[in-house]
């Protein structure tokens, strides 16, 4: 059904979606918002609608018609480390040794899924010597 129309499409319908039932969730849970905000925290809910979520997902969306599932899928592995790494450049956090080690990890894996460093190293048909 969805085959025959674009995803950026599927992508408004989930948001849309996701939107009417977390709007009223979010209401119940935490009573009716106040708009009463200043002008930065405005300022900062628009950057986070429009650059965040529309623009992200537009960008999604055009890598995944250019470069196909696969290498999208290696794009989307990338996010949490770049966060990471970001918030550690620039809002000056520290990083725990494990998040090193869960750079390494992710890395590794990068590296195999990529398929490259098995066809370099013949690491997967290797003959055995006599």
């Amino acid at each position: 059904v969805l085959g025959a129309h674009p995803p950026q499409l599927a992508a408004a319908g989930m948001l849309t979606g996701s939107a009417l039932v977390m709007v009223p969730a979010a209401i119940l849970y935490d009573g009716p918002p106040s708009f009463d905000l200043a002008p930065r925290t405005w300022a900062a809910i628009g950057y986070y609608a429009l650059i965040g979520t529309a623009f992200a997902y537009l960008l999604y969306y055009r890598v995944l018609a250019m470069a196909g599932s696969g290498n999208l899928l290696l794009c989307t592995l990338l996010i949490p480390p770049v966060a990471i790494v970001l918030g550690a450049v620039v809002l000056i956090e520290t990083l725990n040794p494990n998040a090193y080690l869960g750079f390494a990890i992710l890395a590794f894996g990068l590296l195999i899924l990529d398929g490259r460093i098995l066809r370099k190293g013949h690491i997967l048909h290797r003959s055995p010597r006599n």
